[in-house]
């Protein structure tokens, strides 16, 4: 499929959304607490949906590879010179 996940460029993202959603929060309330609750919602689920990607990335690709199951290299023979 081509995805390709850099830590680096995630944990970036992640800390821009998460300053982003607490600033917003705490402007529309005014409270910091809910802010900081906003926060840790945003962080929890951006963690469980980058763990969940790795996992896809990990075992996704290994079923999708062979739909039928059959084995597509021919096999080697000593007859085959």
């Amino acid at each position: 499929m081509g995805w390709e996940m850099y830590f680096p460029r995630f944990l970036v993202g992640m800390v821009a959304t998460v300053c982003t959603v607490a600033t917003w929060v705490y402007t529309a309330t005014g409270s910091m607490w809910v802010a900081c609750c906003w926060a840790i919602v945003a962080v929890l689920l951006l963690q469980a949906v980058y763990f969940w990607l790795v996992l896809y990335l990990v075992y996704g690709n290994r079923s999708g590879s062979q739909v039928d199951g059959s084995d597509s290299r021919e096999p080697v023979s000593e007859f085959s010179r």
